[in-house]
């Protein structure tokens, strides 16, 4: 941990996931940004769930939180923290040239159509594919907030492309009064999309798939031009590996999960080919599928366009050999994502942060939210 400056401006992340917490706590003083303190607190494989859905009381998920903020130290008491990518639903409209009153009129029209909820039920969010980030992809936008950063539209374009964001009101009610009970104040939502992109793509101008493997899904995100342009989620992840090695080993499963990052899952023949435990050959498969999905499903509408790479993380990203089987059938680089390269942080835990880099970049993304 990095020593407290002096007066620092703090920013907190914490991220309410799949199995547990984690947050990220930066300073910046003179325009450097520091880590100051960091958790990863696992409690349950069950924990996003009973966050979101309520299985479990705000008190107890509000308790677990100000537990882990004591245990770190941090001092911040301004949150930004992200809904889950299993709770939002995103799309890609193209709509007409108008005013951004006038065009969200229409958007919420198309909204109606798409989902299951009333528009009473849910907040509406869009952004202009290519324009200011503050302009809207906030989750408290509103008409006002609109009117506000009304700006002359670009006469030379009759269509604009947006990127669509519904979330359930009763989701983001909840995240507000689980950290109003821990003592703290949420003041910036935003989807785990926009979070990943901001700490592993940043402002980069290219066209990035996301691979984002988690305890229980996993997320693929298309990015282009450090704005999120395909959002999928599929119901396999880390734990779905580790359950069918134990089953299939009759090992316990804390010993197989070891096991899979001591030893890895895939065999590199002598001709440099991975091939994959038939084990989990069908769990990645479902992967590899998904993301086969995303890319044709990009190129139908961008075939111009060129996925550049791919950006390994989530809490498997480490697993030895995984990211060598992704390239291999989906003929993309494949690179493990390091959120850590925007903030300074003492080199005794540089080992550290590596280990944890791949399950906490949506946190750190979080935090670097009014930074970068």
């Amino acid at each position: 941990m990095i020593g407290f400056s002096k007066n620092p401006q703090v920013y907190l992340g914490i991220d309410l996931g799949q199995t547990g917490i984690k947050l990220v706590e930066l300073n910046k003083v003179n325009e450097k940004l520091e880590l100051s303190t960091y958790a990863l607190a696992e409690f349950d494989e069950n924990f996003l769930q009973h966050t979101i859905k309520g299985q479990s009381s705000a008190q107890e998920v509000a308790r677990a939180v100000k537990y882990t903020c004591v245990k770190a130290k941090t001092r911040g008491l301004n949150v930004t923290s992200s809904v889950p990518a299993c709770s939002v639903f995103t799309a890609i409209l193209t709509v007409p040239n108008l005013s951004f009153t006038e065009m969200d009129i229409i958007i919420r029209k198309e909204t109606k159509k798409l989902i299951h909820f009333s528009l009473e039920e849910v907040i509406v969010s869009w952004k202009i594919v290519g324009t200011n980030p503050n302009v809207q992809n906030i989750l408290y936008s509103t008409v006002e907030h609109l009117e506000r950063v009304e700006k002359p539209k670009d006469e030379a374009l009759t269509q604009v492309t947006v990127v669509l964001t519904v979330v359930p009101k009763s989701i983001v009610t909840r995240y507000k009064e689980i950290f109003q009970l821990a003592g703290l104040k949420l003041v910036s939502l935003e989807t785990e999309t926009v979070a990943l992109s901001r700490a592993l793509v940043g402002t980069e101008q290219v066209s990035i798939l996301i691979l984002d493997i988690g305890a229980i899904t996993s997320n693929i995100f298309v990015i282009e031009n450090g704005e999120p342009v395909i959002s999928r989620t599929i119901e396999v992840g880390g734990v779905t590996m580790t359950e069918a090695l134990s089953k299939s080993l009759n090992l316990d499963f804390n010993y197989t999960e070891q096991l899979k990052y001591d030893v890895g899952l895939s065999v590199t023949s002598e001709d440099g080919k991975s091939t994959m435990s038939s084990v989990v050959e069908p769990i990645i498969t479902k992967i590899i599928d998904e993301i086969k999905y995303s890319l044709n499903l990009y190129y139908k509408e961008n075939e111009n366009n060129k996925i550049e790479k791919i950006i390994l993380t989530g809490g498997s990203a480490l697993v030895p050999g995984i990211d060598q089987y992704i390239s291999q059938l989906t003929s993309l680089s494949v690179y493990v994502g390091d959120p850590w390269f925007h903030v300074e942080y003492n080199k005794a835990l540089q080992g550290l942060l590596y280990q944890i880099a791949p399950r906490m970049a949506v946190t750190v993304g979080l935090a670097l939210k009014n930074v970068i």
